[in-house]
């Protein structure tokens, strides 16, 4: 953490690597016993990587982003505030509100070709080279949105929520956020619902209980 700082970036991304299986760190990790930290290390990692990160001018603006004043990363940002976004690109992922029509006003979201070769082809003989798509439903997109707005160190706005989909976040989600509420990982602060200190390290699990 020091030598990163040393070298003085204007924003820092970090989080715990997700070994994914079948892959050659995978192989690795599982030839040497106690390579990863176990959640109580992880959690100090956590905690520790804020603090010095803060010492050191950078603030948290999401459970793992960071950035000096001035330099969030505006894609970030507009990612866990639940805007749109284009993918443009081989491999590219983006995503829309479906809003203004009858009926359900849930999300699509849609990824690219992945091998650039035949994204080129694609887009030259078809105008678009979507490879899949999908279109969540009005309450899960809801939910999705509720989760990553909570990344965000000031939470998400009950204001924006109600208007987006047409009802509070305590109507919409009463019983799942309460047990979090009374154990002071979640709180409200004005209009804004937010991750306590405590609640940092379950924010995955808060989003397990609202899909």
């Amino acid at each position: 953490m020091n030598r990163a700082i040393a070298l003085g970036p204007e924003h820092l991304s970090c989080y715990q690597l997700t070994v994914e299986p079948h892959t050659k760190l995978a192989a690795e990790i599982d030839r040497v016993v106690d390579q990863l930290p176990d959640d109580e290390l992880a959690l100090e990692f956590l905690y520790r990587t804020r603090e010095r990160l803060a010492e050191a001018g950078y603030k948290a603006y999401e459970v793992s982003n960071f950035a000096t004043k001035g330099n969030r990363c505006r894609h970030n940002d507009g990612y866990w505030l639940y805007r749109d976004y284009i993918g443009i690109g081989a491999g590219a992922s983006g995503k829309w509100d479906v809003v203004g029509g009858e009926g359900d006003s849930g999300v699509t979201r849609y990824s690219n070709i992945r091998n650039p070769e035949k994204y080129m082809e694609a887009v030259e003989s078809a105008g678009s080279a979507i490879n899949s798509d999908e279109k969540l439903t009005k309450d899960t997109a809801a939910a999705e949105a509720l989760w990553q707005g909570l990344r965000r160190t000031g939470g998400i706005s009950n204001k924006w929520f109600t208007e987006r989909f047409g009802a509070d976040i305590q109507s919409r989600f009463a019983s799942e956020l309460v047990p979090w509420l009374e154990r002071d990982q979640l709180v409200w602060e004005g209009d804004n619902l937010h991750l306590t200190d405590k609640g940092l390290p379950f924010a995955d699990s808060i989003a397990a209980e609202l899909f």
